[in-house]
């Protein structure tokens, strides 16, 4: 397993980030859900990943991991808070006023929140371990 992350741990992010990318795409302009603030916070993470990771993918360079992390991570934060706002309905007036993305299921339970949480996790885990079986450490940035 190691080995097909220290070979391909670029490229699954980069499928990741373009999935994201594309379903945020279509849910904005297929389901006519359209974005809140939170949401055009996520898809500013979101969206440079997808050339940032092709270009790094090209070129077999697992050093940009460290420059990409706080991306992936102000993602994170910000879809951690649209879930919390999900779930906690006070929060909703205070920060989102557009809060069609929170309140419609998209595939049953799953809303927009938790799809966005999980994608960002998971791109942060990938990414995290991609540069550690690369025998990379954060500090050594060559």
């Amino acid at each position: 397993m190691n080995k097909f992350i220290k070979k391909n741990g670029l490229l699954l992010s980069w499928l990741i980030a373009c999935i994201a990318s594309l379903g945020s795409i279509l849910l904005s302009e297929g389901r006519d859900m359209e974005p809140c603030l939170l949401c055009w916070y996520q898809r500013i993470a979101i969206f440079p990943l997808v050339i940032i990771l092709a270009i790094a993918f090209w070129k077999k360079v697992i050093a940009i991991i460290p420059y990409i992390l706080p991306l992936t991570l102000i993602g994170l934060i910000f879809s951690l808070l649209q879930l919390l706002i999900q779930e906690i309905p006070h929060l909703e007036t205070l920060i989102c006023k557009n809060t069609v993305c929170i309140q419609k299921p998209l595939l049953g339970q799953l809303t927009f929140p938790l799809l966005s949480l999980a994608t960002f996790i998971l791109l942060n885990g990938l990414l995290i371990w991609t540069y550690h079986v690369n025998k990379r450490k954060f500090w050594d940035l060559r």
